[in-house]
């Protein structure tokens, strides 16, 4: 008859036989990798994966929060899920390129950048910093502004500029430069018989 240790020994034999099929997907269903290919043109995007364990997975789809798309350089990190740790239909989340994330960044700010060092900054007390190397493009009818607009470089427009006041430079308005243009008079050289003003006054 066998005794304790032997029933013992053989009841945690059947467990771990039984389990061993669970446990295995469980340790499947979470992995560390890195993205070795993207395909950007469909409406998911899919990535190639080698995973920590060296085995590599194409074809991966890179679930992204609605409303925000980004292109991950190769060498990205990421996390693989496997749906009940099966290999057939992967999924990757959680996507990072630590060479070009944005360091230092204080408690409750948030920033969108990309490889090239260009960022869109919320920080805190009400301050937004955008940087762009080349320019910032606004495809939009009307930009709206409800305070000041400081601009230390040039403003080069095309199109027409319309002021609802006054129009300054730092000899004065536009409005004192008509008072003055409309009103002036000075004497003929011929003569020296005073001249009317303008016929044509400055609109």
């Amino acid at each position: 008859m066998p005794d304790g240790q032997s029933i013992q020994r053989l009841v945690t034999g059947l467990i771990q036989q039984l389990t061993r099929p669970l446990a295995q997907r469980v340790r499947l269903m979470a992995s560390r990798g890195r993205i070795t290919a993207v395909d950007d043109s469909g409406g998911v995007q899919r990535v190639q994966v080698s995973l920590l364990s060296g085995e590599r997975i194409s074809d991966v789809q890179l679930v992204q929060l609605f409303g925000t798309s980004g292109h991950a350089p190769v060498g990205s990190t990421c996390v693989v899920l496997c749906m009940g740790g099966s290999r057939t239909h992967p999924v990757a989340i959680a996507v990072d390129h630590p060479a070009s994330r944005i360091r230092d960044l204080e408690a409750g700010e948030w920033v969108a950048y990309n490889a090239e060092g260009d960022f869109l900054r919320i920080k805190l007390g009400g301050e937004i910093h955008i940087k762009a190397a080349s320019k910032v493009v606004m495809e939009t009818p009307l930009v709206e502004c409800t305070q000041d607009v400081h601009i230390f470089g040039r403003l080069d427009v095309d199109g027409v500029i319309e002021s609802a006041t006054a129009v300054l430079d730092p000899l004065g308005s536009m409005q004192e430069m008509r008072i003055i243009y409309n009103g002036h008079s000075h004497t003929e050289q011929g003569d020296g018989a005073p001249v009317s003003p303008p016929l044509t006054p400055m609109a």
